[in-house]
């Protein structure tokens, strides 16, 4: 890492410019990790959804909760999302539901 960065463990909103600028007009949470969230920003773009934020987990063990709260709590009014690349059973999303439900008991869509 160059000088000055530091790694994060959660990633909120990157581009708040292209989406809605209140968090409670955000309709749909996207969480994902690794690269497809490129595919995802790239789709957002082209689709121009102005009501839908991008969150990526980036340390996935030991599980992120207080970062990880502290950044879904801005959403009240949201639908989560999972988004992964990989099928159900190689990803991580086995992993990841029950300790996003501790955060924030809601039910989120794996897509």
């Amino acid at each position: 890492m160059k000088e000055g960065l530091r790694f994060r463990r959660v990633i909120e909103e990157v581009f708040p410019e292209e989406i809605e600028s209140e968090p409670e007009k955000i309709e749909r949470v996207v969480i994902c990790t690794g690269q497809v969230y490129y595919d995802i920003l790239e789709k957002r773009r082209e689709m121009k959804f102005k009501t839908m934020a991008i969150i990526r987990i980036e340390q996935l063990a030991p599980f992120p909760y207080d970062h990880f709260k502290a950044v879904v709590m801005n959403y009240k009014n949201a639908h989560f999302i999972w988004c992964q690349e990989e099928h159900q059973n190689f990803g991580a999303w086995f992993y990841v539901s029950p300790r996003i439900e501790n955060v924030k008991p809601f039910n989120i869509l794996r897509i």
